[in-house]
């Protein structure tokens, strides 16, 4: 699985001129790889946070915020979910961890 910030690196290098010498057209082929990766991670972390944000409108929206390690592993594996059933759970995380208050 890859991680955010070697999706990022890659792209960037995907473009870079020494790496297009190296790789030819497997630097784009990389290139357009990781855009097409990085598009349904975003799509689907969007859906887990509508579903947080419907569970906040139903129910109140607490005052607390959510705790970082909560955020951190929502975005890490979120862009991995493409089942309904997996996005419900992790919004549910999401809109019950909000109610925590840090402090």
């Amino acid at each position: 699985m890859i991680d955010l910030s070697t999706t990022i690196a890659l792209a960037i290098c995907s473009k870079n001129p020494l790496v297009i010498k190296v790789l030819g057209p497997t630097a784009d082929y990389i290139g357009e790889g990781i855009k097409s990766l990085a598009e349904k991670q975003v799509k689907n972390v969007k859906r887990i946070f509508r579903r947080t944000s419907e569970k906040l409108d139903n129910h109140g929206t607490p005052t607390g915020a959510v705790p970082p390690r909560i955020l951190k592993q929502t975005l890490e594996e979120g862009g991995y979910v493409d089942d309904e059933l997996t996005a419900e759970y992790y919004s549910g995380v999401l809109a019950s961890s909000k109610s925590l208050e840090l402090g």
